[in-house]
């Protein structure tokens, strides 16, 4: 074999491994399917999910699919919201919120673009800011170390509830843990709810009415 490749196939070896590793870390096992679900993604940081459509998620309808409690796009929307918290840069973890578009789709009436704009990001850029004071020193360190999304508790909210005209699941109290060097802690986040099969944030703290 030539040195060339030697080198290509010991790169694709490492690909390869790459990929077991992170279906590894991003997998339940299927005996805590229907429980509280945890992952422990690599210290590392999550590259952003990319995606092969150039239609954003929050333009399509939503579904009625139940988000599974670990994938691979709420780990990176997790990473997002910590690198937020941890740098008090709340525009870093936008990608974790429930996006404008859908958000369009799901509430009744009027002005709901600037409600999500001044109401909802206004509070979650509170929100990060409280987050950041409490990480206490070397804030800007923090690791994701897992997270918990209490599933089974999830519930199908109804257009009609709440001033919305479209449906999705909502779940409360979600566990984010994080690592600063070897200290350990843990954030709550109030409130996540779907679209189309997946879990964004959408209170922090509270509901900051």
């Amino acid at each position: 074999m030539s040195a060339t490749s030697a080198m290509l196939a010991t790169a694709l070896v490492v690909v390869a491994a790459g990929v077991i590793v992170m279906h590894r870390l991003d997998g339940p096992s299927a005996a805590a399917a229907t429980t509280t679900t945890s992952t422990t993604p690599p210290t590392t940081s999550v590259a952003p999910t990319t995606t092969t459509t150039t239609t954003p998620s929050g333009d399509l309808p939503q579904t009625r699919a139940l988000p599974a409690a670990t994938t691979a796009g709420l780990t990176g929307r997790m990473t997002a919201l910590l690198r937020a918290i941890a740098t008090d840069d709340p525009a870093a973890g936008y990608g974790s919120f429930f996006p404008l578009a859908a958000y369009l789709q799901t509430k009744a009436g009027y002005g709901n673009a600037s409600d999500w704009h001044y109401r909802l990001i206004g509070h979650f850029s509170e929100d990060v800011a409280t987050y950041h004071r409490e990480l206490g020193p070397g804030a800007s360190q923090a690791r994701l170390a897992g997270y918990s999304v209490n599933d089974s508790q999830a519930v199908w909210v109804l257009p009609g509830s709440e001033g919305n005209k479209g449906p999705y699941w909502r779940v409360y109290y979600t566990t984010l843990d994080y690592a600063i060097g070897q200290r350990r802690g843990s954030i709550t986040i109030n409130t996540m709810i779907s679209w189309r099969g997946e879990w964004y944030v959408v209170h922090l703290i509270g509901f900051n009415s």
